[in-house]
């Protein structure tokens, strides 16, 4: 593994234990908190993704795989992203909504993300 997916790795795991806290630990305004950490997420890959720069070689070299993967493959996995994202923002909001840990709004949800990912 790379340095630069291994820091990532790192990050998002630093990350989960810090949206994780609420759940060991009483925070008063869970709300907050939240908000703190989800902005601080969203500068932290703002300025890891700014830093890097893309190649034009790299885009086209991810191109060539993408056409050889064909259309299903490409469908398939645009919809996993985007119930991926539905799924966190659901999931982000109730934390934000309720003031309840990650875990339990996690649990509140998998009945819902089941019925999702069938359909």
């Amino acid at each position: 593994m790379n340095k630069q997916k291994f820091q990532r790795a790192v990050i998002l795991v630093l990350y989960f234990i810090l949206f994780s806290i609420p759940y060991y630990l009483d925070i008063y305004y869970q709300t907050f908190y939240y908000v703190f950490i989800s902005t601080l997420f969203l500068l932290t890959m703002i300025f890891e993704f700014e830093a890097k720069e893309v190649t034009e070689e790299r885009f086209y070299r991810r191109w060539k795989k993408a056409r050889k993967r064909g259309f299903a493959f490409f469908v398939v996995k645009e919809w996993l992203k985007t119930i991926g994202s539905i799924f966190f923002f659901l999931v982000f909001g109730k934390m934000i909504e309720s003031g309840i840990p990650l875990l339990q709004a996690l649990r509140e949800y998998a009945e819902f993300w089941w019925l999702i990912l069938f359909l």
